[in-house]
């Protein structure tokens, strides 16, 4: 039997298990790096599992549904296949934030990716260090206008934090970085620069929230994969099981539900 796989939950092992829980009951009761054309790198890992998975196992995977858009294609390939002056204003806005984002706000990409132990150690070592370390990237990330509480609860900020300091497995995280890119002796990038040129040919759907990290044009996305199901939202962010989970929930069933079972595999494009 083919498996249907939904980005969000895998997001949310590392997000909160409070709200794992809230919203696999809810899909229950009804049934990650992308380069842009200003060569800037971001690397979000839920979205990249959920999309490897159907790339690189067509074969057991029958649909992948997705709440961050990635266009796996490196910044050459998207200079020759996305017409920049056929984006909207809204499209060129998020290019422009992309870039700005890569500049600005991926301080912690490269030290999870580079010395990994020597921030575990003081992680490990002061919960109110963890404690910033985690909730910035709340405040950061998510469609709050720079007031974290107005999105999320004190509770489940804590539950968050708690789950890491209990478990004591804040190293094991950050190493994620670490062990996944070439920086890692034994790691090399034939492996992402394979899965990064494959066409995911199983029916892919996104849910597109404003102030997600990753949004590269649509266009760019259906490029990468068998596009057949975009909607976007008006609120919400990179946490969106917990700051929009019924309207998320609500589309991961649209989904699979009406889209993905009439939909079918789709051979890549001739220019890919």
């Amino acid at each position: 039997m083919k498996q249907c796989f939904v980005q969000t939950p895998l997001l949310l092992v590392r997000s909160s298990m409070m709200a794992l829980v809230k919203i696999t009951t809810m899909v229950e009761d009804a049934v990650p790096l992308f380069p842009i054309p200003l060569r800037c790198a971001l690397v979000f890992r839920g979205a990249l599992v959920a999309r490897s998975l159907g790339a690189m196992f067509p074969q057991h995977c029958h649909s992948v549904h997705m709440n961050m858009p990635v266009a796996m294609m490196s910044s050459a390939q998207l200079s020759k296949t996305i017409d920049v002056a056929s984006l909207s204003e809204g499209e060129l806005k998020n290019l422009k934030d992309m870039a700005r984002f890569a500049v600005e706000e991926t301080g912690y990409q490269k030290i999870q990716a580079s010395k990994p132990q020597t921030l575990a150690y003081g992680l490990t070592d002061s919960p109110v260090g963890l404690c910033a370390w985690i909730v910035e990237k709340f405040r950061a990330w998510s469609d709050c206008d720079g007031d974290v509480l107005s999105v999320f609860t004190m509770d489940e900020l804590l539950n968050n934090v708690m789950i890491y300091w209990i478990s004591n497995c804040i190293a094991s995280s950050v190493r994620l970085y670490y062990e996944s890119m070439p920086t890692m002796p034994g790691t090399h990038e034939n492996g992402g620069v394979r899965l990064r040129k494959t066409y995911v040919t199983v029916p892919c759907g996104f849910a597109v929230f404003p102030h997600e990290l990753s949004k590269p044009p649509r266009s760019a996305v259906a490029m990468s994969c068998n596009l057949v199901h975009w909607r976007e939202f008006q609120r919400g962010g990179h946490f969106a099981a917990l700051e929009q989970p019924q309207a998320l929930v609500a589309d991961i069933r649209d989904f699979f539900h009406s889209v993905a079972p009439n939909s079918t595999p789709k051979a890549p494009p001739s220019s890919l």
